[in-house]
């Protein structure tokens, strides 16, 4: 199995140290890729309908971070 990363308040927890200026650089990041992979589904016709910190991992690696979404068992076909 893949190593999706830590669930979305724990990663902001660990991130939050790091400085005020980082922590905003790291928090746009993953609000970018977040509402990247929403527009996807959203244009694909599907709905997520449970998006929460815990549905939400992010990932640190060398200096940048990765979010995912998980947890599609909510999501809805909108076509």
């Amino acid at each position: 199995m893949e190593d999706c990363g830590v669930p979305l308040s724990k990663a902001l927890e660990m991130l939050r140290p790091r400085g005020e200026k980082a922590f905003v650089v790291y928090l746009r990041q993953i609000i970018d890729e977040v509402t990247a992979c929403l527009v996807d589904a959203s244009v694909a016709g599907i709905l997520h309908r449970d998006i929460s910190d815990s549905n939400t991992t992010v990932k640190a690696d060398a200096g940048r971070v990765s979010a995912r979404i998980i947890d599609w068992g909510y999501a809805k076909d909108t076509n």
